[in-house]
């Protein structure tokens, strides 16, 4: 699925995300996932808003250190779309998600809304 105004790559050798770096990125993506304020860690428990701001944080600096891949990573980069902006797309996918699919689902099955 494409914005408009983006095309797949011709280049066959294009790739978005290199191979070096999924396993990484996975890594961060997974223990982000599951923290929780509930959950305590080794420096502790913390507040929704400080994980928050700490996955943001750890991503955007993984993304911005290898700065080969920085402009097909980050929407921000792009001088064109406001960084203001930028969850916006996201957002509006999780909103309609909840209040147009999951709305009248009571405890989905993990599959199901997968």
């Amino acid at each position: 699925m494409f914005n408009e105004g983006e095309v797949k790559s011709k280049d066959p050798d294009y790739i978005f995300c290199p191979a070096p770096h999924r396993k990484q990125i996975l890594h961060l993506f997974t223990k982000h996932f599951c923290q929780h304020p509930l959950l305590p860690e080794q420096t502790g428990t913390h507040t929704a808003e400080e994980i928050r701001k700490n996955a943001v944080s750890k991503i955007y600096n993984f993304c911005y250190a290898r700065k080969v891949q920085w402009p097909l990573w980050a929407r921000s980069a792009s001088p064109r779309i406001s960084r203001l902006r930028t969850t916006m797309t996201v957002e509006n996918f999780w909103k309609q998600l909840k209040h147009d699919f999951l709305h009248h689902l009571l405890r989905p099955h993990l599959d199901h809304l997968v």
